[in-house]
Parts: structure tokens; C-alpha cells; sequence
């Protein structure tokens, strides 16, 4: 059991050090640069992250974002959400697909909802969202496309940074007394241009 716990540290290891010493993304293409987020769904130290030596993917794994509701358990427990913020490098303009994975368990009776908030650049909102009916317990995928505008300025291919805001929220809502639960476990992110050979 030891050493099978002292190989997963320097996998571990290996996968952080392989992350950090990631090759250069291509500055003519498109990318995520960094991504940092806070809320009642992700504080801090919450979130772990990786992302594709391209830096065009990424995963986001959630420890505590999580809603719920049932007997003993507080009514603010019923919501909670994550703001996220993409810092981004386009040389022209891209999309970025989004995946969101997590658990729902729910009772007759009560709902549960995700919905994800994306702002263009002059701070516009784009709502989507999905509710789920009580009884029900699965996995779900909602999935989300948001366009990223070129950061491109001058000779400098996608020089600038961008800046794509999220807004992500999950709540519970019913029989307060029912114990109920929706969470969101992880988000995958990947990046594409038309004419790249991934999407048109």
C-alpha cells in the first residue's frame, strides 16, 4: 500500500513538473494563459487545474461545488456559484468549448438547475442554463460555447490579453427537508479556430 501511494506522489510529481515546464503555446494560434476563480463553489485552494502542453485544453477539478438541501442542512448550502476568469491569447478570432461534469441526486419533488453567465467583451450576458426533475440520480454533461475575440495588435500576433469572464451557479430548490444534490465536478476547456482542423 505504501509504495503503491509513494508511485501516485511521483506520478503526481512528474504531472506537475510536466505542466510547469510546458513548450511555448504557438502565438499565431490561440490559447488559454492562465485562469484564476473564486465563489462560494471554489474558494480558494479548492480547484485544481491542468492544461495541454498547447495550452488550447484545459480540466478544472472541483473539491466543494457542491449544492444541497435536506433536514439539518443550512438554506445557503441550497446555492452556490464560482466566478471564473479565462485570461486568453487569439491572433484571430476563436471559440472556446466547454464542457461541465457532475453528479445530480434528487428526490420527487425537487429541482436542480446549473446555469452558466458568459460576457463578450463589452460586458453583455449570455445565460444558459438546464433544470433537472426530481426523482432522478446520474451523472449529466451541460456543455457551453464562448467566443473569444482577437487580441491581435499590431505585428503582434494575439500580443494582447483577452479576458473571458464566467459566471457558473448551481442551486437546489423544493422540499427543503428532502435531502437533494447537484454538483459540479470538473470542467474541460478546449480552444479552436475555424480552419484548424478541429471544428468549422
Amino acid at each position: 500500500m505504501k509504495t503503491y501511494q509513494a508511485l501516485l506522489s511521483v506520478a503526481a510529481l512528474a504531472f506537475a513538473t510536466n505542466v510547469a515546464q510546458a513548450q511555448s503555446p504557438d502565438p499565431n494560434g490561440a490559447y488559454i494563459q492562465s485562469i484564476s476563480y473564486g465563489g462560494s463553489g471554489s474558494p480558494q485552494g479548492s480547484v485544481g487545474s491542468s492544461f495541454a502542453n498547447d495550452r488550447e485544453s484545459f480540466t478544472l477539478i472541483f473539491d466543494v461545488f457542491n449544492a444541497s438541501s435536506g433536514q439539518g442542512v443550512p438554506a445557503t448550502e441550497s446555492r452556490k456559484n464560482s466566478q471564473i476568469n479565462l485570461n486568453y491569447r487569439a491572433a484571430k478570432p476563436s471559440k472556446l468549448d466547454l464542457n461541465f461534469r457532475g453528479y445530480v441526486n434528487l428526490p420527487a419533488g425537487v429541482t436542480a438547475t446549473i446555469t452558466v453567465a458568459t460576457y463578450d467583451e463589452k460586458g453583455n450576458p449570455k445565460l444558459s442554463s438546464e433544470t433537472f426533475q426530481g426523482p432522478l440520480a446520474q451523472d449529466y454533461l451541460f456543455s457551453e460555447t464562448v467566443k473569444l475575440g482577437s487580441t491581435k495588435i499590431g505585428h503582434g500576433a494575439g500580443s494582447a490579453v483577452g479576458v473571458r469572464n464566467l459566471n457558473v451557479s448551481i442551486r437546489v430548490a423544493g422540499h427543503q427537508q428532502a435531502s437533494s444534490l447537484i454538483t459540479i465536478d470538473s470542467i474541460d476547456g478546449q480552444v479552436w479556430t475555424a480552419g484548424d482542423g478541429k471544428k468549422e
